[in-house]
């Protein structure tokens, strides 16, 4: 092993170390589930393809942004029925509105393993379209949700939070440019103004609780 990958390696450890550290500490938080990260082909929804329309249609992300390191960030997110994603939270340092399509996913992988994903469509850029994928882990006792981003050969966590079925009333002023709840043909919790994600989420909000909707192994052969 030559100096360049003995230090890559020394920083994978530690970041995979302070993950998991961050993670203990966090345990007993709402949409705290599951590992910091996981290797390829070790992790998988736990809520089917069809499964998820249900889950995440005409509801309400509301999220602790992940960076790598946990600030109480908000991120609300508005997954409309008919597919349109409306998203509030940090981007480059500042508060920002998001907006693209998502669809519940079939990814047919390596291994004849076909799995569930959440697919992300970002508005058209310079002619070509932006497109992500998502594995989520859900909670149906507490309404908690964490996804999962592939990055760098490793699934990481990402947003991690509660899906409910209002709008907070903060979005609009972490975001004052967010669509108004009546064209999203959204509710609103008017208890739920803190800007931090444990407030708001201790304020109120009916969190979305759906055991039956819970899959435990929802990889297949084909």
């Amino acid at each position: 092993m030559n100096n360049v990958q003995k230090m890559v390696s020394a920083i994978a450890v530690l970041m995979i170390s302070g993950a998991s550290a961050a993670n203990a500490a966090n345990v007993n938080r709402v949409g705290w589930i599951g590992a910091d990260s996981y290797l390829p082909f070790s992790l998988y929804s736990n809520v089917t393809t069809k499964d998820t329309s249900a889950l995440l249609g005409g509801h309400v992300v509301v999220a602790e942004f992940q960076d790598g390191r946990s600030t109480g960030a908000l991120r609300i997110a508005y997954y409309g029925s008919n597919g349109v994603v409306y998203s509030c939270g940090p981007h480059h340092g500042q508060n920002q509105v998001w907006h693209g399509r998502w669809e519940p996913f079939t990814i047919w992988g390596v291994d004849n393993i076909k799995y569930p994903v959440v697919k992300f469509i970002d508005p058209p850029k310079n002619l070509k379209q932006q497109i992500s994928y998502g594995t989520l882990l859900y909670d149906a006792k507490s309404g908690g949700v964490t996804f999962y981003n592939f990055i760098n050969g490793r699934y990481w966590r990402g947003n991690t939070g509660r899906i409910q079925k209002e709008l907070p009333a903060v979005t609009w002023k972490v975001c004052p440019d967010f669509p108004s709840a009546a064209s999203l043909g959204a509710t609103v919790d008017p208890r739920q103004t803190a800007t931090t994600y444990d407030a708001v989420i201790a304020q109120g909000g009916t969190p979305i609780r759906r055991p039956d909707l819970v899959t435990a192994h929802t990889e297949q052969k084909y």
